[in-house]
């Protein structure tokens, strides 16, 4: 993957870095891998992970959508919605109703009345803290790092991800810019236009290899095509 470095806070995975990451036998963890998809896949911040609740999650057998529609929590509290893919909401379906989360939900049901309960709770019936999410990357990297691979990401650096590849799809397949800049600014909680921009900047600078289009068609084809029928409706 060849870059243009435009701002050193954004570092995107490469579709190698990626098949490290969660190859590796830290992220093994069904847990983590949800954490980390809802980065990757769904654009979320740490800290939008721990907000998330178990209402929004749904039983994806009883629907034939590709795409679903979660509310969320972001910054300065703006709620927002969020697309999440089939296969993603199928795993957290599975995921609310297991044995280990069940046991952690009656932990959490006995200190908290009548309030949202959140999908990811520790083990002591709390609400999962920020940092156990954050943490991921740099415990990964340090077994990937021990492996001579060379490994650097932040958790951010999937949120990167998910935003440029995102991007570089839908500029690609010739959708309005101004329809681009309105939906990612509104997928991802942007509060700054500029932030935005400099996402879509990046994505125009990055030239992927035939792998990493595959990856990035595979993952957000659906959206693509989603997106690009809202813009059919607004013409």
């Amino acid at each position: 993957q060849k870059k243009i470095i435009l701002n050193d806070s954004l570092s995107p995975f490469s579709q190698t870095e990626l098949r490290s990451f969660y190859s590796s036998n830290y992220m093994q963890s069904k847990s983590r891998k949800l954490w980390a998809d809802l980065a990757l896949l769904c654009g979320l911040r740490a800290f939008e992970i721990t907000l998330l609740n178990e209402s929004e999650i749904v039983d994806a057998s009883l629907y034939e959508a590709k795409l679903y529609t979660v509310e969320i929590v972001g910054k300065f509290n703006k709620h927002r919605q969020i697309i999440v893919p089939r296969t993603l909401m199928t795993r957290l379906w599975t995921y609310k109703n297991s044995g280990e989360r069940l046991s952690r939900s009656a932990k959490w049901d006995s200190r908290n009345h009548l309030t949202d309960k959140p999908l990811f709770i520790n083990r002591s019936g709390k609400r999962l803290n920020e940092g156990s999410i954050t943490n991921i990357t740099s415990i990964a990297a340090k077994e990937i790092s021990n492996n001579k691979e060379k490994f650097s990401h932040s958790f951010h650096d999937l949120r990167a991800t998910f935003a440029t590849s995102l991007a570089r799809l839908l500029l690609e397949n010739d959708l309005p810019l101004g329809f681009i800049q309105y939906k990612l600014m509104s997928l991802l909680g942007h509060s700054c236009f500029s932030t935005t921009q400099k996402y879509i900047d990046f994505a125009r600078t990055v030239t992927y290899d035939k792998h990493m289009n595959s990856w990035v068609l595979d993952i957000f084809g659906d959206l693509e095509q989603a997106l690009s029928a809202e813009v059919k409706e607004l013409e």
